[in-house]
């Protein structure tokens, strides 16, 4: 679906000045305002596209998948952070072209296997996101499996593993190290 459709515009709002619709907007969050009023109207359509900074954050949708994916589909490739705090990935990450950072995060931590599909899958990632260079994974567990993955082109200069709870989950404190070294060429920070 084309951004800037011919939309016409049928109520007031779109006829707010642009200052007070970015009043507006700095009470809601960038998926509030996406969601809400990026196919409303053309004009909003380009002031959203405009303004980066309302796009370049997006916290992963956790409903509405259609109407999500008719927008990502538009604004997928300008979005850079991705927030993730559900269990799966209901949108492919080519969605995502322009990521240069991920945020992995949630309150109860991710099942085992999930922690087992990202560390299995992490150059997968970085490959359907070659301009990624800050992930960060947030998260309570009790155990996980990191195997040696062979190299690939990476860009990564930040990866933040913060782990609640015990580490003792680890069978040989190895796996962790190779999983580290995995990333030691272009890492600035662990």
């Amino acid at each position: 679906m084309e951004a800037t459709t011919s939309i016409e515009s049928t109520t007031w709002f779109d006829r707010l000045p642009t200052e007070i619709i970015f009043t507006i907007f700095d009470y809601l969050s960038n998926n509030d305002i996406i969601y809400t009023f990026f196919f409303f109207s053309q004009r909003l359509n380009k002031l959203l596209l405009q303004n980066p900074h309302y796009i370049n954050h997006l916290q992963l949708p956790t409903k509405n998948f259609d109407t999500w994916k008719n927008i990502l589909s538009v604004i997928g490739p300008r979005i850079e952070l991705l927030s993730i705090t559900s269990i799966g990935l209901p949108f492919p990450l080519e969605y995502f072209s322009n990521l240069k950072s991920i945020i992995i995060s949630t309150p109860y931590g991710l099942p085992d296997d999930q922690m087992k599909l990202i560390f299995e899958n992490i150059f997968s990632l970085i490959s359907y996101t070659p301009n990624l260079e800050y992930l960060n994974i947030r998260t309570q567990l009790s155990r996980t499996c990191i195997t040696p993955i062979e190299k690939s082109n990476i860009n990564l200069k930040q990866f933040y593993l913060t782990l609640k709870g015990s580490i003792s989950f680890f069978n040989d404190p190895n796996e962790l190290i190779n999983g580290i070294k995995q990333f030691s060429s272009s890492l600035t920070c662990l």
